[in-house]
């Protein structure tokens, strides 16, 4: 969830630079997402280096980045507002990202790593839409 802070003044080359950085851990999540889907054998160590990475990508997406581009869009005085609605999905998609990294940083059984995979996959890409969404808006 945003965090209730006052608003500060944000200059578009900072917000710009910002989410060319977030993009560049979204490259790399999908990267080692892709790795980890097609290793078969052992994958135990790629798998906690996935986790640490895809932890650290939402983290930066609600920690940092959210935050920062409602700032922006606040101090900006957009006239449209932002989705509200958007952001509770993004947040939605967290717990599924937290339940896999929960299951998987010390993992015991990898029988249904597969399934999990798949399902992280498709969360992964809705989420990533929705992110996409929330950055147009506010520096729209």
């Amino acid at each position: 969830m945003l965090h209730q802070t006052r608003p500060t003044s944000f200059a578009k080359s900072q917000i710009d630079q910002l989410v060319k950085e977030w993009l560049k851990h979204r490259q790399e999540v999908l990267v080692h997402y892709s790795q980890l889907s097609t290793v078969e054998e052992n994958h135990e160590e790629l798998l906690q280096t996935f986790c640490q990475i895809l932890l650290d990508y939402v983290a930066a997406g609600h920690f940092r980045m959210f935050e920062k581009l409602a700032e922006f869009h606040i101090t900006s005085k957009k006239t449209a507002p932002l989705d509200g609605n958007l952001l509770k999905k993004i947040l939605i998609t967290t717990d599924v990202v937290l339940e896999f990294n929960e299951k998987y940083t010390e993992p015991k059984n990898l029988e249904k790593l597969s399934f999990d995979l798949s399902h992280l996959g498709e969360t992964l890409a809705n989420r990533m839409d929705w992110e996409d969404e929330f950055v147009q808006l506010a520096l729209g």
